[in-house]
């Protein structure tokens, strides 16, 4: 029932109002009062569209003026779930063009590299020579100037043995690789995984050479 007093709502065997104290007794015999409908809830606010850089809000769902680097992305991402993975989700712009970029951690556990991110670029191309995929990790190991040409052979052996990959160092002296290849609309998902997969297992295999050579 409701209080015929303060209007709130209270138990039907109530005697006495909790809310303002009003005697219910004589309220008892007389019919009761018909149930207010209930107020329905205000319609949410629609919250806009993030323009930054960091698209937290379903990063996997394809939106209207996405770049076929931006949809490769979305691709690439609803792999990774499939398979479990995590990954944070970027786009950028780089001159007139949007890539979409996503941010996958790899290493530690039963890896011989540490933790590391592996940046996986899609690139728009709209020059009509086709899309790419760059796969890089930057900074992931610091050398001492005294230690450069230890490093610099590392890398002559990794780029001889396993040539799709390429590692240098930075002007800061810090480890750094990359790896490029062609896409398209079919294969871009699959050769994205393939690649950074490819990609971490040279990390994997000659990663001791690497810290030898520090």
């Amino acid at each position: 029932m409701w209080c015929p007093n303060c209007g709130k709502e209270i138990l039907d065997s109530a005697s006495f109002c909790m809310f303002c104290g009003t005697d219910l007794r004589p309220y008892k015999t007389s019919s009761p009062a018909p149930t207010p409908a209930p107020t329905p809830a205000p319609a949410p606010t629609p919250v806009p569209a993030s323009t930054g850089s960091n698209l937290s809000a379903n990063p996997t769902q394809d939106r209207p003026g996405d770049t076929n680097g931006m949809r490769h992305a979305r691709q690439f991402m609803r792999l990774l779930d499939s398979k479990g993975m995590s990954y944070t989700y970027k786009h950028e712009r780089e001159g007139d063009n949007l890539n979409g970029v996503v941010r996958v951690q790899l290493g530690g556990g039963g890896l011989n590299f540490p933790p590391t991110a592996f940046w996986v670029d899609f690139d728009f191309n709209n020059s009509g020579e086709g899309d790419s995929i760059h796969i890089s990790a930057a900074g992931v190991m610091s050398f001492n100037r005294s230690n450069r040409m230890n490093c610099l052979r590392v890398c002559n052996k990794v780029g001889n043995e396993r040539r799709f990959a390429r590692f240098y160092l930075d002007e800061d002296d810090d480890l750094c690789a990359d790896v490029d290849s062609w896409v398209s609309d079919e294969n871009a998902a699959d050769r994205a995984y393939e690649l950074l997969m490819l990609f971490a297992g040279v990390f994997n295999v000659t990663w001791k050479d690497f810290e030898n050579a520090r």
